[in-house]
């Protein structure tokens, strides 16, 4: 497994723009850290690459994590 460097938010919506905390580790790691993390119920999570390149969003509808690129 890789390590690399990501940035979690939690967001309103998933249009909606905040500052996220800056996380290192593996991507599972990172899904664990913003699931375990979220302070607000029906907020979406979203993990982005230091470029912000989104790679993973959790939100209420689907209410596992997913890869917005294949949808």
């Amino acid at each position: 497994m890789s390590t690399n460097t990501y940035i979690i938010h939690e967001l309103q919506n998933l249009e909606s723009v905040r500052k996220g905390e800056i996380f290192t580790g593996t991507l599972r790691a990172a899904k664990a850290k913003a699931t375990r993390d979220q302070i607000w119920q029906g907020t979406v999570l979203k993990i982005t690459t230091e470029n912000g390149l989104t790679v993973a969003v959790k939100d209420n509808q689907a209410g596992k994590w997913y890869d917005p690129s294949k949808y």
